[in-house]
């Protein structure tokens, strides 16, 4: 059944409904004098004033807010369409912002044979009358919808709307927005009450105004402020308050009056201050050949941050660290969430906008997560099929989402009309909705096979056939992707890589004209790797295009099997493949105990996982010997507590634990008891158990309350589980940060301040490739930018500033509450520069002075560069010059 819903705000003769009071249980006051609107009125949205429906669109603001023109594809002074600024702006009041209730009422149900169904929905709380109607489809009686619509108004006497932003760091000073609203014709008497709360202070302002900008006084209780409310009115009240504890708090404001009480609770995330330095260790517990391992972990913190004899510097900001542990069975390292929302943002990739190869990963890691479920066994319980349900509806979310990157039989890399088809990812996406195909699922996923077809038959036309050409039956990219000089594109690699996808896809039961051409595109394909196979020499390649050739069946993959086996590099008891060394995991020895550091940024890492999955594939085809140590090399490479390096090594990883996962069958016999204590908590000791039950459960202890030594943990038992710590803390100083093991980029940024106490940021950063000796350019890099709080800009415009192309290469851009985000083809050794500006939406005072800047490539992160922007012209800002006058509040 679908409900949908419209609302008429200006129509006081609409009858209300009392079933539908009685079925949402919320008391409501109907009131016919609000307005004295006809039947063909509509309200403006200031809510106290109407105009005929006619005048809509007239070109004459009827409305005092000139809402009445604002659905109409109008351009104003400033050439912004009027209808793109409803959709995209974002209001600094909730009472404006999204005033259709964004859809809340579409929802899917299945009455079955049930007479009566009953669907629960929370209607925005919105001035307005809404109007229902019901659709449904069934075997007997076919389409159908009802005669007449359902009302519920929703307007109410009195009631608060209170703005302030998601994200704020510690010690700043967040001046929150309480709007309150009458909707009676009378004035009224209210109260706005800041309640009590343990998690911040009011900061109190002085006579004319004064107060302090890096300390102010503060005050803890109770505080609340009497106002008085004109008819059909509104009255702002401005409420400072300062965060006093890290995390999510909830800061809880009421108004109350003689007629109603309303009371709002926002969620602000608080943030340590400086700039972010994370660190990670990984390590496998193998525990076949013995019962009993204690590990220590050092966390790389020290207890106090002061620097002795040092009056400038310090090892990191004050009450900055925290830290954690998390345990998982088995070693794949895949958590089987009951709410599966693991995407590339657990990657340390920040970015949340459209982007193919990024939304592609979403579907690919949901979809081998529930590959390795299946072939080890572990949903034949019914929590766990439950489990299976839930990540196939998440997969037929990604997979529509997928759907916007898929133009004329292929896939692209951004959604713009500019962007050309890219066959890497055009095999991939074809390769992995392959893999969603099986018959347990097709009633709750459909891959369009069509998709499929048409992706092969778009690759097939990016082979070189021509007998004459050396490379004869290899694969290329479009112009876009040729400058773009990354490993996995060379032809060599494009090729193995296209190669695997056409081997999986002839089972799809191809027939006729496009069977025909695949087949002839894997003999050329094939013939092309043997001849390139005698002379490469870069071990990604060799591992790639070996297994490329076992899939296919070729003769010659034991040729690559043997070159792989004269090219591996071993340390510490670990095997892997790279082009350059990869340094062990650093050991520690105090009092004659082995301290394992955390890893550092090293070159080639990305290459080096993806290159090493592969070669554990080929091993386990072959039946080699030396796979646990490949795992245990994999395991240490983990840099997030559920991936790799980056998005695709990742899933490359995943598909072969899984494989060493399904042919082992050490989970049948785990069966382990873990004891996790830190240093700096000695007192707490968390003990956690590893069965069969809860293998794939990612178990999370947290360290605290003090986070610093190092983290003991002492297992016992049988099996195998993956142990990984994480630890963060802030620091102030650029040389503080993660240095990269080579420097590969060059960044810099530039603020500019105008407007009444510097209201507006006028933002210039570049970046550029400097590690020409490599090659001449990076792969798709990605600028990161930590903006000040309380600072924003609209999606409009920055969409726009893409759009222009006025920044070359610049495919994608992103600017949300504290970061920026700016995605580019690839850089070279020109500095490539974005400009854009920020406006002050939320007033936050004594803000940050450190703000990171971060430049990466997207598929070798390994290769970056960060700087910290000193912002010491917000910092010295206090509260009062930021916002309206504050009231004092009693």
């Amino acid at each position: 059944m679908k409900i949908s819903l419209t609302s008429n705000r200006c129509n006081p003769d609409l009858s209300y409904n009392q079933t539908l009071q009685n079925q949402f249980q919320r008391p409501v006051t109907i009131r016919n004098d609000f307005n004295t609107a006809t039947f063909l009125s509509l309200m403006c949205l200031s809510g106290n004033q109407c105009y005929e429906i006619h005048q809509q669109c007239d070109g004459t603001k009827d409305c005092a807010d000139g809402s009445d023109e604002m659905h109409c594809e109008i351009v104003d002074t400033n050439s912004t369409i009027i209808s793109d600024f409803i959709i995209y702006r974002k209001n600094r009041n909730n009472y404006f912002y999204l005033a259709n209730g964004d859809n809340f009422a579409w929802t899917d149900t299945f009455t079955s044979y049930n007479p009566d169904n009953y669907v629960g929905l929370t209607v925005p709380q919105r001035p307005v009358n809404w109007r229902f109607n019901a659709i449904g489809v069934g075997e007997s009686t076919g389409f159908s919808i009802m005669d007449e619509f359902v009302y519920w108004n929703s307007v109410r006497p009195f009631f608060i709307t209170v703005e302030a932003p998601s994200v704020v760091v510690l010690g700043e000073q967040l001046g929150i927005r309480v709007a309150a609203f009458n909707y009676q014709p009378y004035e009224i008497r209210a109260d706005i009450i800041l309640e009590e709360s343990l998690d911040y202070r009011f900061v109190e302002v002085g006579p004319m105004g004064r107060v302090s900008s890096y300390s102010p006084k503060t005050s803890g209780g109770v505080h609340q402020h009497l106002i008085y409310i004109k008819p059909h009115s509104s009255f702002l009240v401005p409420i400072p308050v300062v965060p006093t504890t890290r995390g999510k708090i909830k800061i809880i404001i009421t108004g109350r009056t003689q007629v109603a009480k309303d009371q709002k609770v926002i969620e602000v995330e608080v943030l340590a201050d400086g700039a972010q330095v994370s660190l990670h260790t990984s390590m496998l517990l193998d525990l076949r050949a013995q019962s009993y391992i204690i590990k220590y972990l050092d966390m790389n913190v020290t207890e106090d941050p002061i620097i002795p004899y040092q009056d400038i510097y310090r090892r990191y900001m004050f009450g900055s660290p925290k830290a954690w542990v998390t345990v998982i069975g088995d070693v794949v390292g895949v958590p089987a969430k009951l709410n599966p929302r693991i995407d590339f943002t657990n990657l340390g990739i920040k970015y949340t906008a459209k982007s193919g190869e990024l939304r592609l990963f979403d579907f690919a890691y949901r979809l081998y997560t529930l590959i390795y479920l299946r072939l080890t066994n572990q949903l034949e319980d019914s929590d766990k099929q439950e489990l299976s349900k839930q990540i196939l509806e998440e997969l037929n979310r990604d997979y529509v989402h997928q759907m916007t990157f898929y133009k004329d039989g292929s896939f692209v890399m951004f959604d713009m009309s500019y962007t050309q088809s890219s066959v890497w990812l055009t095999a991939y996406a074809a390769r992995v909705y392959f893999d969603a195909q099986f018959d347990d699922w097709h009633n709750f996923i459909y891959i369009d096979p069509n998709v499929i077809y048409n992706s092969i038959e778009y690759i097939l036309k990016r082979q070189i056939i021509d007998v004459r050409s050396y490379d004869e039956g290899s694969f290329y990219e479009d112009m876009t992707f040729r400058n773009w000089s990354s490993p996995r594109l060379t032809p060599v690699a494009l090729t193995a890589h296209v190669l695997i996808t056409l081997v999986k896809v002839t089972d799809l039961g191809v027939y006729g004209d496009l069977g025909v051409k695949i087949s002839n595109a894997k003999k050329s394909a094939v013939n092309f790797l043997e001849r390139r196979l005698q002379t490469i020499t870069s071990p990604y390649e060799i591992a790639i295009a070996t297994y490329a050739l076992m899939s296919a069946g070729s003769p010659d993959a034991k040729f690559g099997f043997n070159q792989l086996e004269s090219m591996k590099r071993s340390t510490e008891g670990m095997i892997y493949w790279s082009a350059v060394e990869i340094k062990p995991p650093g050991l520690i020895y105090q009092s004659q105990r082995p301290f394992i550091q955390p890893r550092n940024p090293q070159s080639y890492e990305s290459l080096a996982v993806e290159g090493t999955a592969y070669a554990l594939m080929i091993y386990t085809g072959f039946g080699g010997i030396i796979q646990d140590q490949i795992v245990k090399w994999l395991t240490y490479m983990r840099q997030y507590d559920e991936g790799f390096v980056t998005t695709f090594d990742t899933i490359v990883a995943v598909q072969a634990l899984t494989d060493f996962s399904f042919r082992t069958h050490v989970r049948s016999i785990t069966n382990m008891r873990l004891e996790v204590e830190a240093s700096s908590n000695p007192e707490i000791t968390t003990t956690i158990g590893i069965s069969q039950n809860n293998l794939t459960n990612q178990q999370i202890i947290n360290i605290e309350p003090n986070v610093w030594g190092f983290v003991s943990v002492t297992a016992k038992g049988a099996g195998l589980a993956i142990v990984q710590l994480t630890t963060q803390y802030n620091v102030d100083q650029e040389f503080q940060l993660l240095q990269p093991s080579v420097n590969a980029f060059d960044i810099s940024v530039d603020l500019k301040f105008s407007g009444r106490n510097k209201s507006r940021v006028a933002v210039k950063s570049c970046a550029k490739w400097t590690l020409t000796r490599l090659r001449n350019t990076s792969g798709i890099a990605v600028m990161e930018l930590t903006l000040p709080t309380g600072y924003w800009q609209n999606k409009a415009l920055i969409d726009r500033y893409v759009q222009r192309r006025s920044v070359p290469r610049l495919s994608q851009a992103k600017v949300m509450p504290r970061s920026a985000t700016f995605i580019f083809d690839y850089l070279d050794n020109n500095w490539s520069c974005v400009e854009f500006s920020i406006e002050r939406w939320f007033p936050v005072a004594n803000l940050t002075r450190w703000l990171k800047a971060r430049v990466y490539d997207l598929y070798e992160p390994e290769f970056f560069k960060e700087e910290i922007v000193d912002d010491f012209a917000l910092y010295a800002l206090h509260i009062c010059e930021l916002s309206v006058p504050l009231l004092s509040i009693l």
